[in-house]
């Protein structure tokens, strides 16, 4: 990894997105965001981080929480990295816990995974629109978000451009062609280079390729 990782630490919005399928040359999406979203809290960027687990991943660290209640017990116990998998129905789920986060003090990281799942939730486009530029003088503010998903043209417009940076993880693909295309980022397509490994990462900061990134630990798969 580049010693030039402020994207870690900095309270922009990311998308990570990457090829889709089977096999060793596809995937990490997730995998990637756990490493993030536990790093987050190890480091002490942030005061609590929610990984919003829809699939149920097993390899998620922090507290599982199933309810609000789970959540609310955890937080008081003094967990801070939550991983909420949710039960049907999806979409108030996402909204109760983000009102939940917004009522928290400190800086706060939540993880959309499958996104483009739950794009209509308003507090998701609250969380892209407002959630990381509320300002220090807003107690509950400061929520950084991270959307991870396989299908990034179908969040709405105003999401998208509030993503800043983006993760490209995985080999170049005509669905990750279609998607540079969406952005109007043909070149930064170009720039990626064809040969690009299984589970390594390319970081797009405001449409300019900065960094790529070797796999991280594979112990976060399991």
């Amino acid at each position: 990894m580049s010693d030039s990782n402020y994207y870690l630490t900095d309270f922009s919005h990311m998308a990570i997105v990457g090829a889709t399928g089977a096999g060793d040359k596809f995937g990490g999406k997730s995998v990637l965001a756990n490493w993030m979203y536990e790093q987050s809290v190890q480091t002490g960027f942030v005061d609590i981080a929610v990984y919003f687990n829809i699939k149920g991943h097993s390899f998620v660290r922090g507290t599982k929480c199933y309810s609000l209640e789970d959540m609310v017990k955890a937080y008081n116990s003094g967990k801070r990295l939550i991983n909420f998998v949710p039960t049907d129905p999806i979409l108030p789920k996402h909204s109760r816990v983000i009102d939940a986060m917004r009522k928290v003090s400190g800086q706060k990281l939540f993880v959309h995974d499958e996104s483009h799942l739950f794009d209509d939730s308003p507090q998701l486009n609250w969380c892209f629109r407002q959630g990381g530029n509320v300002g220090e003088k807003y107690r509950t503010g400061n929520i950084r978000s991270i959307a991870v998903t396989q299908h990034p043209w179908d969040l709405e417009q105003s999401i998208r451009n509030n993503t800043p940076l983006i993760t490209w993880i995985g080999p170049k693909t005509a669905e990750a062609k279609r998607y540079f295309q969406t952005l109007q980022l043909e070149a930064t397509f170009r720039d990626i280079p064809d040969d690009l490994e299984p589970y390594h990462w390319c970081v797009i900061d405001g449409g300019e390729l900065i960094d790529i990134n070797s796999p991280v630990p594979s112990d976060y798969a399991n």
